[in-house]
Order: C-alpha cells, then structure tokens, then sequence
C-alpha cells in the first residue's frame, strides 16, 4: 500500500558575485536584476565593491557671511577659484555682489557691488589657453553691458569694455563734391561688433571730394578722425554729437550725425584735402546707430567651441545663447562678435538654455529642443560672401551650420548638463535624466532616458537647487539636498548620497583639482552663510549654532561618521510559491565597526544581531518560512562584495 509523501527539501546555494548593478527603485523588488539593490544609501560603485561614500568636511576657519540673492549663479575657473555672482532685487533696485573663493574655501574678498540695476547677473567663462587674454583666467559679462578680466590668483579684476574691438567696417572710400551724393563708397571688410558700436572707416583723399560719409550713426556719436601725412598723423576728436574740433595743424573737423557725415574746416570753410601719394590716409572712428539682432548683454550662457582647440577644455571662439539666438566672436578674440556671426533657432518664446560639447559637435539645448552645431572651414571668401552674409567672420574663414536633433526634448535645468566620459548626460525639472549616444548621426533616436531606476525618488517638482559635474567617472546629479550618482557612461549605475546631516543646504557643485566641492548655505536668523564643502575622509561635518545672529552665535563643528546602508533585491530563487528557509549568509563585505543586518521578506523585517566584520560578515539567520527574502546591511565605511545565500526550499 502506497502512502502519500511530503516532497523532499531541496538545498539551494545562491551567489551574488557583486551588488554591481545600481540602485533601482522604479521597478519592484522582486523584479529588479540579481546585482542591483532596492535601496542604498551612501554608498556608490567603485574599485570592484559598493562602498560607502567619502565625507563632505568644512573647516571653521573658512566661515563667511554671505548674502545669497534672488538670482545667485556659482561658477569655477580654469584655476580652480569659485566666483559666486549674486543678484539682491527689490522693488527700488538690484545690488549686485561678486564673491570669490579660493581652492581651499578661504573667500580672497567681495571685489564690488553695484547699486541701482536691476538683474545684473550675467555670466561667467573660462578664457582657456588664449595667448593674447593670458593675464585672465576667466572672463565675466553682465548684463548691464560691463565686462570684467578675472584672475583670482593674482588678484587681477580689470573692467575690458574699453578694449572690445573696433572692427574696419569700410575701406577704400573717397569723399564726395556734394551734400546731394549721400551714398557710402568703399569696399565694406569687417562686420560690426555687437559688444560695442564703435567702428572705422578709411578713405582716401582726393584733392576734389569734401564730405566724408559714414554709416548711420548714434544721436549721439563722438567721432575721431586721423589724417596721415608723409611727416606726421593728425588727429581731432569731437565728443556727444554735432560740433566742431579743435584746429590741428590749421584744419578743423565738423560733424553732422543727422546727415552721417564729416569734413574739413579750414579758416571756417570746407575744404578738400590734398593726397599725398598715400592710400587709406584718413581714418574715422565713430559710433553706430543700434541694428536688429541679439546683443552680448541679452546673452545667458556660454562656452568655446571651433577650430583645433574644440575638445572639451578649449575652442577657438567663444559662443553665447540667450533668448532664442546664439552668437559667436571672431577667431580667439572674445571681444568680438561681429554682428553677422549669429543664428537663430526655432520658437522664439523658448529660450536657449545650456551649451554641451560631445565629439566634434556642439550641442544648443533650448528649454524643449536641442540642437547641434559643427564647425565647417571654407577657404574662399570674397566681398560678396561678406555683403550677403554667406560668410560671417572674416578673421578667419568659418561657417557653424546648426541643425535641429530633438524637437521635444531639452533642458530646463542647464547647470546639470555635463559629459561623462563620451556622452553628455543632462536632466529636466519633470525628473528624467537623458544621455546622448555617440553612435551614427545625431538624431532623435540617440537621446536616451537613463533615468528609470531612480524616477520616483526624483520629485515631479522642480527642484530648487540642481547641478550636475562628472569627478572621477562618476557623473553626481544634486537634486535639493540629494545627490544622485551614476556610475558608467554607456549604462549608467545609480545610487544615491545625502546632505541632509550636514545641516547645510548645497548650492552648486564644483571639480577643484579633480576633485568634488560644494558651496552650501547655512542659515542662521535669516542670514545665509556659505560654507565650502570637499570630499574627504570618513566622517561629515555637522555645522549647529546657538544664537539669532550671525555674527555673535557660537558654532559647532562636529564629525559624524558616513554610514552605508544598502538593501538587495528580493530573491524568490525562481520559485515564487515555493516556501524557504535561509541557513547562512555570507558577505564579502568590511566595514569600520560593527555591521547591522536585517532580513527583509514579504512576512516583515527580521533584524540579525550586529557583528564585526574580520574576514566578512557571516550571519545565521533565524528567519520562519517565507517566499521572497533580501539582506539589508548598514555599517560606518561599509564595503561590500559578493553575497552567498544558503538556503532550504520546499513546501514546509
């Protein structure tokens, strides 16, 4: 007779060669792949473990008031200075203040405010290797139209407004007899600068023509005109409009911007002035009437781009987006962009916002589209290429041709755009990071969204503070007072950092010296005081204070160690009906201290008792049956390898 008999357990042995795949908190546990983890915190992908982030320290020598604006924008230099520019609107005015910080935090001083001007923030860019700008490091544009010359090292702040080019915009004109011949003659060579409306014509004296006529002119222009003679250059210089110089050699000059022309005084008279056998001998510089099209001060951003120097550190020109146009200056000559060397692109309520460089493109990214740029050299330009706009510079024969990637997909948060290794990668207030591939030609098809595995732990609200910076292969995402850290550029590994204990908020992120810093606020009775954050140790430091005041409350400096905390996925073994037992775990895994451990299953949570780690952590769980079980571990500098699961299955 044959009895009925219980199936036999089955022993199972079960290995995680490394916890590897990033954080997914998108998908269910049970469903996410066997080297990802369901939750970590602290704790990022590197040297072959998961291991527990490095601590963000500051230094109380370092303290600083500051006061943060409405509209306050960080930027780094090529020397590793942070130059924090902050905009203080109110209703009767906006004060400008420029802060710069060393590498080491230490703040070399406020170099100047301004009071009356509403929304001067502007921006800030690296010079790069430029032989002709090696006094500066950085240049800095307001939007007011002043332009600074930065070089923190050496305690250089020069204001460069003065020194934009005057470009030759005609040559080769002659004077005409009559007030009734009104028309413009030469050879017209260099477009306007649309940083200043200074400009200059050359003619050629005939000993006949007497009226000199010039481009259409400002109310208001002064002018300069020089007169070169065998034996000497002449000059008279005339200021705010219609008048007459002072008598140079017994000649005057008379000016009249309503008709946009000058001539020669002699004795009260006009006169014609005799050539002496030299070409071009007379030079007028003047101010132009306003022309359509963007101006640099409308300009929100930034960044080099052209030529040989076109990698990510360097270019040949220097390009700015702002509304819905980009521009770009002469070759190496940031003071110049002539007023041809511009483009617009799609819808004109949508604002340019970032520039990215990946390979030879650059890439335009408007707050709902991107576009790409790549640099084209001819070697033929004639006139006519000028007069008909074919050819925009010529300083140095380029064209930009841009064409549209993405007409649905761009950036509105442009501090987070960056290149990790050779991708960009950028993310959107909706909560989506995107990367851009680099196979084939650019198109719709190689934006890609990478950030699934995090989507909800990002907010459906744009966050307050975002930046993004790529340090040591790792591109960081600062979402608030989280930072988000992906790990690989072709399939990126998330995980997830916290600034919270700190008790400061971050502002921006910044590379120093290849490594991670963070300018981060702390406010004490409303006052925001910053503070400069850098990687380093095992340990955070906690900034508390007792007081209302700023200046008279007394701070605390404490170090809190950094602890990692990570959960697997929920492993059902391939049998999710089947009941299970877990005899023994095994983590490679080291940690400073004690290592607290948890099993997590669909019954609940069943914490195992804390245990140092020598050579790993050996854990003998006391876990009841269930179907789907995973490890939770948490430890000061914890460091985690393979796990090795040992288990019983059946039906009991």
């Amino acid at each position: 007779m044959k009895h009925p008999r219980m199936s036999k357990n089955s022993r199972v042995t079960a290995t995680i060669p490394a916890l590897s795949g990033g954080l997914n908190a998108g998908t269910d546990p049970s469903l996410i792949g066997d080297t990802q983890v369901s939750a970590c915190r602290d704790m990022h992908w590197k040297d072959g473990m998961l291991r527990t982030r490095e601590g963000f320290v500051t230094n109380a020598a370092q303290f600083g008031r500051f006061a943060l604006g409405n509209h306050t924008q960080y930027f780094t230099d090529r020397d590793g200075y942070l130059l924090v520019l902050a905009s203080v609107d109110t209703e009767a005015s906006g004060d400008l203040y420029v802060t710069v910080f060393d590498q080491n935090g230490m703040p070399t001083g406020g170099y100047f405010s301004t009071t009356g001007q509403q929304g001067l923030c502007g921006f800030f860019v690296s010079v790069g290797n430029d032989e002709a700008f090696a006094e500066y490091s950085s240049l800095l544009f307001l939007n007011n139209g002043d332009i600074y010359g930065v070089n923190a090292a050496k305690n250089v702040w020069k204001p460069l407004y003065d020194a934009a080019y005057v470009p030759l915009y005609m040559t080769g004109g002659t004077p005409v007899t009559s007030r009734a011949d009104t028309a413009l003659t030469g050879t017209r060579v260099e477009p306007y600068n649309r940083l200043s409306d200074w400009f200059r014509c050359t003619y050629s004296t005939n000993g006949t023509g007497i009226y000199y006529y010039l481009p259409r002119l400002s109310q208001g222009s002064a002018l300069t005109v020089t007169l070169t003679r065998a034996s000497t250059t002449l000059t008279w210089t005339l200021e705010g409009g219609t008048g007459v110089s002072a008598t140079v050699g017994g000649y005057q000059v008379k000016l009249d911007t309503k008709g946009h022309c000058f001539w020669f005084l002699k004795d009260g008279s006009p006169c014609a002035m005799e050539n002496e056998g030299i070409r071009n001998d007379v030079t007028a510089t003047a101010q132009r009437a306003g022309t359509a099209g963007p101006r640099v001060s409308d300009m929100r951003c930034a960044t080099w781009y052209g030529g040989d120097r076109s990698a990510a550190a360097g270019g040949t020109r220097l390009f700015l987006g702002g509304g819905h146009h980009v521009m770009w200056s002469a070759l190496n000559n940031p003071l110049y962009f002539p007023d041809t060397a511009y483009a617009s692109l799609g819808d004109p309520d949508e604002a340019i916002t970032a520039f990215g460089k990946q390979g030879e493109c650059l890439l335009l990214f408007k707050e709902h589209s991107l576009y790409a740029a790549q640099y084209v050299r001819s070697d033929t330009v004639t006139v006519e290429d000028v007069e008909s706009g074919a050819v925009t510079d010529t300083t140095a024969t380029a064209v930009f041709p841009i064409t549209p990637i993405h007409t649905e997909i761009g950036c509105d948060l442009p501090e987070t755009v960056a290149l990790l290794g050779n991708r960009l990668v950028w993310a959107c207030a909706d909560g989506t990071v995107y990367t851009l591939g680099t196979s084939g030609q650019l198109s719709q098809r190689t934006v890609t969204v990478i950030s699934e595995p995090i989507r909800p732990l990002l907010r459906m609200q744009r966050p307050a503070v975002s930046a993004g910076v790529v340090i040591d292969g790792e591109y960081l995402l600062l979402w608030d007072n989280t930072l988000f850290v992906a790990t690989d550029e072709a399939a990126p590994r998330w995980t997830r950092w916290s600034f919270d204990k700190t008790g400061a908020k971050p502002q921006s992120l910044c590379r120093v010296g290849g490594g991670l810093c963070i300018p981060a606020a702390y406010t004490v009775g409303g006052t925001e005081v910053l503070y400069w954050f850098r990687q380093s140790g095992k340990a955070d430091t906690v900034i508390t204070h007792s007081g209302t005041n700023w200046s008279n409350a007394v701070y605390t400096f404490a170090r809190r160690s950094v602890r990692g905390c990570l959960c697997t996925k929920q492993f059902d073994l391939g049998a999710p009906d089947e009941y299970k037992r877990l005899t023994s775990v095994f983590a490679d895994a080291a940690a400073d201290g004690k290592v607290s451990a948890a099993y997590v299953t669909e019954q609940g949570v069943y914490p195992d008792v804390e245990r140092t780690a020598h050579d790993g952590v050996r854990l003998t769980p006391s876990v009841p049956r269930c179907r789907r079980f995973a490890l939770r571990l948490e430890a000061e500098n914890l460091r985690v390898g393979s796990i090795t699961w040992r288990v019983i299955t059946g039906r009991r």
